[in-house]
């Protein structure tokens, strides 16, 4: 419910903001290629993760508004559904490991735009919550061979009994995604193509009750996009 609440409230500080800015609103679609970024207690099992996680080919589509302070300053937004993960290439000692993990958010992204013509640079912060996610994997050891789906539920924070109550096939991934943005753009007549680089804040593993938070892996990326505006 929590959740919920921050998400109308962002949605009617921007309502709010369409009374003393010209706005615009469309359609945008775009493709990302997204991977993820590892801190680990253990630095040796940080190295060796870093180096088995590959891209993913993603997208994002939506809906999207700009709020026009000036012909240089404006500040674009929107509801999106974004497609995030990575995969997972691992072969050593005889063991063969392959995976994709796949996030899907409700996201809000807030980037301060600055236009110069045509061009634009364009930075700011956002906030996804997690939807639905899956993860496939491939396990082979020369011998014998296994595959399988794993359903990701998501929550903040997972005690002993959460786990309890898991299925086989099925995992916990953290919730609530944050992150920043950075990126540039060139419009032309309604439409606006940008390319931008998100980089994530938030640990999408759930906190373990009573524990800190030592294995980290967060969502980053970089993505093109084409928004149509009305």
């Amino acid at each position: 419910m929590k959740k919920i609440t921050l998400v109308c409230i962002v949605l009617l500080c921007l309502f709010n903001v369409q009374s003393f800015a010209q706005a615009k609103f469309g359609f945008k679609v775009g493709v990302n290629s997204t991977s993820a970024g590892v801190s680990y207690e253990d630095s040796d099992e940080e190295e060796e993760f870093r180096d088995a996680i590959k891209p993913k080919i993603g997208f994002t589509a939506g809906l999207a508004a700009e709020f026009g302070f000036s012909e240089a300053l404006s500040l674009q937004t929107g509801l999106m559904l974004a497609n995030k993960g990575y995969k997972i290439e691992y072969d050593e000692s005889g063991l063969s490991i392959k995976g994709k993990t796949s996030l899907n958010y409700l996201e809000i992204p807030l980037n301060l735009a600055y236009n110069m013509g045509g061009f634009q640079v364009h930075a700011g912060p956002y906030l996804g919550l997690g939807l639905f996610g899956k993860q496939k994997y491939e396990l082979s050891d020369g011998t014998d061979s296994e595959n399988g789906d794993t359903k990701i539920k998501f929550k903040n924070s997972v005690s002993e009994e959460d786990y309890d109550d898991l299925e086989d096939d099925e995992d916990y991934m953290r919730r609530l995604d944050y992150g920043l943005n950075l990126g540039v753009g060139y419009r032309t007549g309604p439409a606006l193509i940008t390319a931008t680089y998100s980089w994530g804040l938030a640990n999408t593993y759930p906190k373990y009750e009573g524990e800190d938070d030592d294995e980290k892996i967060r969502n980053k990326g970089v993505g093109l996009a084409l928004t149509f505006f009305f």
